[in-house]
This record gives structure tokens, C-alpha cells and sequence, in this order.
């Protein structure tokens, strides 16, 4: 864990989508567009960023809050902008990263509309932050709402429903940018976890997570996941897990939220007492193990 603070401010870049042309506030924390009616307030996005932990295990954590005042309007809006980051680290050490979004505006003709607000994903800057001399670079995760469930699940794809929230007509709505520590030099797929006692019959909830903490996207094609024995394999089909993200192999049941992958076992296959999880590639070599209870390694 590292003690950091993080800052950001939008920037005035053509993207795909271009701004529109009254937009305001670039090199502050506060962007506003649109035509305000009398006496009233334009859209804005402003970010708050502030003193952050930086787990380097893993564990997602707060970059900041973006808030959305969603102001009527009866013009198309569709724009991008970027917001240029830093994450200075207490101890020494700075990282400065992009974050991307994309607003998508729906006209007010016919009655408050909500508009989607959409994380484009971060792009390097400048060179990664070394702690406790391993080098890492930020990746955004997902947009968490106030209120809804912390618990990190896989995002399929940039875009996804995870990096994307609605932002109600009139309102101010405020979502927490979630992110990991990704090692900036190598490839590093874990596995997190493994939930060996199932509530389902036959512990079909049972299930084993790997998650990508790498440099590169990982095409799983063809990798292979063990539960312990011969026989008691998964194959992955054509899927490239992002850096970041977490995936869930279930014995016997689908979660289109995790990856939907299942091992299709109509009874447990990982031992209470203790067992031993394996990733492999497709040419047989293991790349991680993860052994619990009485198959555990100090």
C-alpha cells in the first residue's frame, strides 16, 4: 500500500468526437458547455481528485469522483475529452496518465432523457511509478455509482457496462473512477482466489479467479485452468482479458458478469480440506499456481 495524491485537469484535445464549441474550463477541474436558460447553470463535469491508498496487490481504488451536472438542453452533445492526470506518491514518485470519457447527449424533445457518461479507458504518459522498485502504470477498471455494490467484477470491454453509467435530466450525478496497479514490464496473470464451498446443490457456485495484472492484454485462447486433478479441466475459447480485470471459472454455473466461463461439473471438484489451482497456455506450461488449505505454499 502506497500513500499518493492525484490531481487532474481537462484538456482541450480533438478527439473523434469534438467538444463543443463553447465548452469551457480547459487546465481546471471544472468543464461546462451547452447554453444555459436565464439565470440558469450549463452541463459541467468537474473531478475531484485528493490523498489516495495505492494498492499495488491488485485491489481497485478510488482515482477520484467525477461528478456530471446534467443540465436540459435540446442539442446533440456527443463529444470526448481527456483529462490529464497525476498521481504524485508520497514517498516520491509520479506517474502522469490520461483518462478518457465519452459524453453521449440525448435531446430533451420529448421529456427528460438521461444522458451516458462512458470511461474510454487510460492511455501512458511520461514514464510508469516505481514502488518498492517495480515499475506500474494505472488502468481505469469501472464507474461506481454512490450506493452500488464495491464488489469488483470483470468489465468485458472497454465501453462495457461496467465503464459506463446514465446520468438522470436536472441531477448531479457523481461516480467514483475505479482503478488498479498493473506492472508496467511483464505479463502477470494471478489467481486471486478460489471458492471452495459452494452454497448451490452439487456446489455448482463454486468457482476459481484469475485476474490480470500485467502490461499487455492476454488473449486466453486455448490456456488451460486445473482444478487439482486429471480430468477436472476448462479450455478458454477466443477471449482477451484486459489489464486489470478479473474473470471467474464457475464448476457449474454461468455469470455472463465474470466472463460466463464454467467448467460444466455436475459436482464439486475443489477439496474443502485443501486443493491445488493451475493456469496453463496451450502449450502446456504453467504459468501460476494457487494452492489453499492443506495444498497451500508459504
Amino acid at each position: 500500500m502506497s500513500k499518493a495524491t492525484i490531481t487532474g485537469t481537462w484538456n482541450n484535445q480533438k478527439l473523434t468526437k469534438p467538444l463543443p464549441p463553447n465548452a469551457k474550463g480547459y487546465n481546471t477541474d471544472r468543464l461546462t458547455w451547452g447554453t444555459p436558460p436565464q439565470g440558469g447553470e450549463p452541463n459541467a463535469y468537474r473531478f475531484q481528485g485528493g490523498p489516495v491508498e495505492v494498492p499495488v496487490d491488485g485491489t481497485e481504488f478510488a482515482v477520484g469522483t467525477l461528478t456530471h451536472s446534467n443540465r436540459p438542453t435540446t442539442a446533440n452533445a456527443d463529444f470526448q475529452v481527456l483529462l490529464l492526470s497525476k498521481l504524485v506518491r508520497d514517498g516520491g514518485g509520479e506517474l502522469s496518465f490520461v483518462l478518457g470519457f465519452e459524453h453521449q447527449e440525448t435531446p430533451d424533445l420529448n421529456g427528460p432523457m438521461d444522458d451516458i457518461l462512458s470511461c474510454l479507458g487510460g492511455g501512458d504518459v511520461g514514464q510508469p511509478i516505481t514502488i518498492d522498485g517495480v515499475p506500474y502504470r494505472l488502468r481505469p477498471t469501472r464507474l461506481l455509482k454512490e450506493g452500488q455494490d464495491p464488489t469488483p467484477t470483470l468489465v468485458m470491454a472497454v465501453g462495457g457496462p461496467g465503464l459506463a453509467a446514465s446520468c438522470p435530466e436536472g441531477t448531479d450525478t457523481s461516480v467514483r473512477v475505479m482503478a488498479v496497479m498493473c506492472r508496467s514490464d511483464k505479463v502477470d496473470l494471478r489467481i486471486t482466489t478460489v471458492n471452495f464451498r459452494g452454497q448451490a446443490t452439487g456446489q455448482g457456485d463454486e468457482y476459481i479467479e484469475i485476474q490480470n495484472l500485467g502490461a499487455a492484454y492476454v488473449n486466453l485462447k486455448g490456456w488451460t485452468v486445473n482444478a487439482g486433478e486429471a480430468g477436472q479441466d476448462f479450455t478458454f475459447p477466443d477471449f482477451t482479458m484486459m489489464c486489470g480485470y478479473r474473470l471467474r471459472v464457475y464448476t457449474n454455473e454461468i455469470h455472463p458478469e465474470w466472463g460466463g466461463f464454467s467448467f460444466g461439473m455436475k459436482s464439486s471438484i475443489w477439496n474443502d480440506k485443501g486443493d491445488t489451482g493451475s493456469l496453463r497456455k496451450p502449450d502446456g506450461t504453467v504459468v501460476v499456481t494457487y494452492g489453499y488449505g492443506d495444498q497451500a505454499t508459504s
